[in-house]
C-alpha cells in the first residue's frame, strides 16, 4: 500500500490525507475480492463434485 507521509496543513496536505485513504479503501477492496474469490472456487469445487456424484449413481441406476 502506497502511503504519502505530508503533514502540511493546506490543500496538499488535504490531498495527500485524501490520497491515503483512497488507498487504505483500496488495500480493503482487495483484500475482500480475494476473499471472494476463494468463496466463489469453494462454492464451485463444492457444486462440481455434488454433480459428478449425481452423474456417477444415474449412470450406475441406468443400467
Amino acid at each position: 500500500m502506497h502511503v504519502l507521509n505530508l503533514q502540511q496543513d493546506d490543500e496538499i496536505g488535504n490531498l495527500a490525507r485524501a490520497f491515503n485513504a483512497m488507498s487504505v479503501r483500496i488495500e480493503a477492496s482487495t483484500v475482500e475480492l480475494g476473499d471472494r474469490a476463494d468463496t466463489l472456487a469453494d462454492a464451485v469445487l463444492a457444486k462440481t463434485t455434488e454433480l459428478s456424484t449425481a452423474k456417477d449413481i444415474a449412470e450406475i441406476l441406468s443400467h
